[in-house]
């Protein structure tokens, strides 16, 4: 067993302050031989010192000799249990994607199902049952929403989501974001605007990633502004990058939750995002999706007032050499 660090180091220090004041004493005794002029005695002194110099020095290495030891153990014993959470992370991740693929079977049935009753080719329903197929139907895709956020999570930590490089018209993609959730803002009184760069050079990145990326930013906006509330979306071209902004009127959020907003079901504490469905996912997936596409996405936010979220995307991909359509997985994208 090892001895506790304090005890070791108030041990040391006793030591050290009692040959400090051994020495001392050997100092007054060399001093008065010296005066007195007797060899002998000086000899003996210097002797002494020598020989107790030499016991402090060997002191000196086997604490530091014990304290080295001691850091090399407690390095191997954390080495281990880094390798044993990386094994257990990667298990997790390959039982989520597993599970999420057979969860995803029969949803899809359900949704389908629920839509072949809506459409009434089979037969009539009368208001109420129409009230209750189109809830089986929004249920449906609610869970499969989130399985998919789930499955392109655990894709991403095993390394196996690939993007798929073309050249993209981002204003198009954007409008059609905007038109999607044109109908749920103006259920709650919420002006969407989006205003694009008109010479706006196309995007290099993977379309079907980016779209969720853009959709996941404007969907949150709209979800979390109030009433009567404005969502403003614009983008915008430097000389190497693309720049996306979607800045909301919303609840805000803390400095002290900015950080952990983009990390895996991390909510903002409030009562009103409470009410509010959703499972802490979307912003997350979000962050490892623009970094996978080696951008970045900053937060600017104060409670009460809003939030702006940027989007920073290089006009064109690193890989020189890739080509339209060509993949890359999320481990080249990183190394």
């Amino acid at each position: 067993m090892h001895n506790h660090p304090k005890k070791t180091h108030r041990g040391l220090y006793a030591s050290m302050m009692a040959l400090v004041s051994i020495l001392g004493g050997f100092d007054l005794w060399l001093i008065h031989s010296l005066l007195e002029g007797t060899a002998s005695s000086v000899r003996v002194a210097f002797w002494i010192l020598g020989g107790g110099f030499i016991l402090c020095c060997l002191g000196l290495i086997h604490y530091f000799h014990r304290r080295h030891r001691h850091l090399v153990e407690k390095h191997q014993v954390l080495t281990s249990e880094k390798e044993s959470l990386e094994v257990l992370n990667r298990a997790k991740s390959e039982f989520l994607s597993l599970m999420s693929h057979e969860f995803r079977t029969p949803l899809n049935a359900i949704i389908g199902f629920a839509e072949a009753l809506d459409s009434q080719t089979q037969g009539g329903l009368n208001p109420k049952q129409l009230r209750y197929v189109e809830n089986i139907r929004k249920g449906g895709e609610y869970l499969l929403a989130l399985i998919n956020n789930v499955l392109d999570l655990s894709r991403l930590e095993l390394g196996k989501l690939t993007l798929r490089w073309a050249p993209i018209d981002l204003g198009e993609v954007l409008h059609e974001i905007t038109l999607m959730l044109d109908e749920q803002a103006r259920h709650k009184q919420i002006t969407l605007r989006c205003s694009i760069q008109e010479d706006l050079p196309p995007l290099h990145a993977d379309p079907t990633r980016l779209r969720q990326i853009l959709y996941n930013l404007v969907h949150n906006a709209v979800k979390f502004t109030p009433e009567l509330g404005c969502v403003d979306v614009n983008a915008y071209a430097t000389d190497h990058q693309v720049i996306i902004r979607v800045k909301d009127t919303g609840i805000g959020i803390a400095p002290e939750e900015q950080e952990r907003i983009f990390e895996m079901f991390q909510q903002v504490d409030s009562s009103r995002t409470r009410n509010q469905q959703g499972t802490g996912l979307g912003l997350a997936l979000c962050k490892q999706l623009v970094e996978l596409h080696g951008g970045r996405i900053d937060l600017q936010s104060k409670p009460g007032e809003g939030s702006t979220f940027t989007v920073h995307l290089l006009r064109y991909a690193k890989q020189e050499d890739l080509v339209e359509g060509q993949g890359i997985s999320a481990l080249e994208a990183v190394s």
